[in-house]
């Protein structure tokens, strides 16, 4: 448990078993992290801050370098 999702997910879930609320112990997980996805929605509206998962922030990284490559590349030949 690394991210900001799941740990909003375990917050949740202790949460709703805690206050009696939740008694389907099979959707817990499914409630929790739908609420966990609604506050990560909500926290990016208020600061314009994109959490995004460590898969999707490498891909970006790799476009991001591919890219620059490409620029370079570009650059290089209209010298």
């Amino acid at each position: 448990m690394d991210n900001l999702r799941d740990k909003f997910a375990m917050a949740a879930m202790q949460g709703l078993i805690s206050d009696g609320w939740m008694k389907d112990q099979e959707n817990i997980a499914t409630h929790a992290y739908r609420q966990a996805d609604l506050m990560i929605a909500e926290r990016e509206k208020e600061s314009d801050v994109v959490v995004m998962s460590g898969s999707a922030f490498r891909e970006l990284r790799a476009d991001l370098i591919d890219c620059k490559s490409q620029l370079k590349a570009i650059y290089e030949a209209s010298k």
